[in-house]
C-alpha cells in the first residue's frame, strides 16, 4: 500500500497478531477448516513538506483460506497398477505424488490414482500424495495444497530378462519373486 510503513496481520478480526518475522510462513497458520486474515497497512507521520498526515488503516479481511487435507489411503491403495487414494472433501484437487519426502514422480488431475505401471522396477518407492490447490477463488475461498498424505511403501519387482537357450525360454530368478 502507497505510504504504508509496515503491515499488523491478525488471524480473525479479533484473533492472534501474528509476528513481522513470521508472514512469509502464513501457510502454517491456515486450517482445514478455512482461516480469514484481517492486514492493516500501518503509517504514523507527515510527508516532507508538513502538508499530509499518513495514519494507520483499520483492520480489512482478506480471502478466506482453506487448506486441502492430506489424502489418505485406503484397505486396497493398488489396483490396476495404479496407485489409489482418498480425499475428504468437495473440492477436486490436482494431486502430486511423491517418492519420500522430495521426489516428484508426477502428478495427477481429476482423479484419485496414478499409474505406476512405468516406473522401474527392483526398488522400493515410499509413495506420499498431496493435493494441490490451484489458486483460484470459489465462493471467496481459495484453497491451499495439504501436507503430504502419510507413507505406504511397495517394492516392485525388477522384470526379468528373457533369453531363448537351446530352444527354450528362460530367465534368472527376480529377487523377492515367489515362483
Amino acid at each position: 500500500v502507497n505510504h504504508a510503513t509496515g503491515y499488523n496481520v491478525r488471524i480473525g478480526l479479533d484473533g492472534e497478531e501474528i509476528p513481522s518475522n513470521q508472514l512469509e510462513n502464513l501457510n502454517s497458520k491456515i486450517s482445514t477448516q478455512g482461516t480469514t486474515f484481517y492486514v492493516q497497512s500501518t503509517a504514523n507521520y507527515f510527508n516532507s513538506t508538513r502538508t499530509e498526515y499518513y495514519m494507520s488503516s483499520i483492520y480489512g479481511p482478506t480471502t478466506t483460506f482453506v487448506k486441502l487435507k492430506a489424502p489418505t489411503f485406503g484397505e486396497q491403495p493398488f489396483s490396476n497398477n495404479q496407485l489409489v487414494w482418498n480425499m475428504e472433501g468437495t473440492f477436486t484437487p490436482a494431486y502430486e505424488v511423491y517418492d519420500g519426502n522430495e521426489t516428484l514422480l508426477g502428478s495427477a488431475t481429476n482423479g484419485k490414482a496414478f499409474d505406476i505401471s512405468n516406473l522401474p522396477g527392483g526398488t522400493s518407492y515410499v509413495f506420499r500424495v498431496k493435493a494441490v490447490g490451484d489458486g483460484q477463488l470459489y465462493d471467496n475461498v481459495q484453497y491451499i495444497d495439504s501436507e503430504l498424505s502419510d507413507s505406504i511403501t511397495v517394492y516392485k519387482l525388477a522384470t526379468p530378462e528373457v533369453r531363448l537357450e537351446n530352444g527354450k525360454y528362460v530367465w534368472d530368478a527376480v529377487a523377492s519373486a515367489t515362483s
